[in-house]
């Protein structure tokens, strides 16, 4: 290899070099932009967390209000409802002793020609005994039940729900369900 063709080569690695020296310091100014925005995409991120936590709180907090507020709304109601209720119930129950007395004062007026639709109650009267003889006896029926599954579902002994009326069982099994579900809430 002469002179000149080491030089030429010398000159060809310097200029290779330069161009690799230029590349790597562009690099890594790439390199140190990037560490920059991921650092500051990375503060970000915690920031965007941090936020999302405090909204999912506040969204918990304003569901539970909203809840809240609901069964504010309908205790208020049943509660209206009840004293309506039981004002038609002793309105009723007045009602009642009003036609006994009218029933017994013509029962005591004696027969005469009428005397048989005297001693007949009204169909009027007696389809609305049949439904308030209905509403009542499925009121009952309904506590009733509601007490056996309550019962049921607090008790200890695995037979006391194999004991309920078949109609029953699953309603206490999920009274149970719910009362774990209560006392032990998954986590969001």
């Amino acid at each position: 290899m002469t002179s000149q063709e080491i030089v030429e080569e010398f000159q060809q690695l310097e200029q290779k070099l330069g161009t690799l020296r230029t590349r790597a310091e562009e690099e890594e100014s790439t390199l140190s932009q990037l560490e920059g925005q991921v650092h500051e995409l990375s503060e970000k991120r915690v920031r965007t967390r941090r936020e999302a936590a405090e909204l999912e709180s506040l969204l918990m907090q304003k569901r539970a209000e909203f809840i809240r507020a609901e069964y504010d709304v309908a205790f208020q109601a049943r509660e209206q409802a009840a004293a309506r209720l039981a004002e038609a119930i002793s309105q009723a129950l007045a009602e009642i002793d009003i036609y006994d007395r009218a029933q017994q004062a013509l029962a005591a007026l004696g027969g005469g020609q009428d005397a048989h639709d005297a001693q007949a109650e009204p169909e009027l009267v007696t389809t609305s005994w049949e439904r308030l003889v209905n509403a009542v006896q499925q009121r009952i029926t309904e506590q009733h039940e509601n007490e056996l599954v309550e019962i049921a579902s607090r008790s200890m002994s695995p037979a006391a729900i194999r004991e309920l009326p078949e109609h029953l069982r699953d309603a206490a099994r999920a009274r149970i369900r719910a009362r774990r579900r209560s006392r032990f809430p998954r986590s969001a």
